[in-house]
């Protein structure tokens, strides 16, 4: 009984989330992004991207960061409690590194543009925050680090 349960479960997760629910857009750059209007964990986004053949999202600029921020603002309702983060393709492997972009492993901090939330990133309170999100409680949709497995939109980018 419990076996039916766990794949009928299975079964109806990966029916719910579909390409379908991805909204794209074209940045100035010719940079094909994906925005997800599903919810899942920082690793669930990761693999939904990857089935896809897309990675998630790494910002590498200025302006593609406020193209990104003005995309999801119009594509995605971002109330001001919790839904206020979009997963983005930055993670720590251990409190003591430093991010990485997931899509070609580059350091964040030796890239030419960061864009941290004052304080951030701060591993927060457990120092448990492992994954980076594009934080929406500021105008600015600054990053942030969270735990890998809040559930928040995601967005997605063609693999180069």
């Amino acid at each position: 009984m419990n076996l039916h349960l766990a794949i009928i479960l299975f079964v109806s997760y990966f029916t719910l989330i579909t390409a379908t629910d991805l909204i794209e857009k074209e940045l100035s750059d010719c940079k094909k992004i994906f925005i997800s209007k599903a919810e899942l964990t920082w690793f669930q986004a990761l693999d939904f991207c990857t089935e896809q053949n897309l990675t998630l999202l790494s910002i590498k600029s200025a302006r593609e960061n406020d193209e990104v921020t003005k995309a999801v603002r119009a594509e995605v309702h971002l109330p001001d409690t919790k839904k206020s983060h979009i997963w983005l393709g930055g993670i720590r492997y251990d409190q003591d590194k430093d991010f990485r972009w997931i899509s070609d492993g580059t350091t964040v901090t030796k890239t030419v543009y960061i864009n941290w939330y004052q304080g951030e990133p701060n591993g927060g309170r457990y120092q448990k925050e492992f994954c980076m999100e594009l934080y929406f409680k500021t105008p600015a949709g600054q990053w942030n680090d969270d735990i890998c497995t809040a559930k928040h939109h995601f967005i997605c980018q063609e693999k180069k």
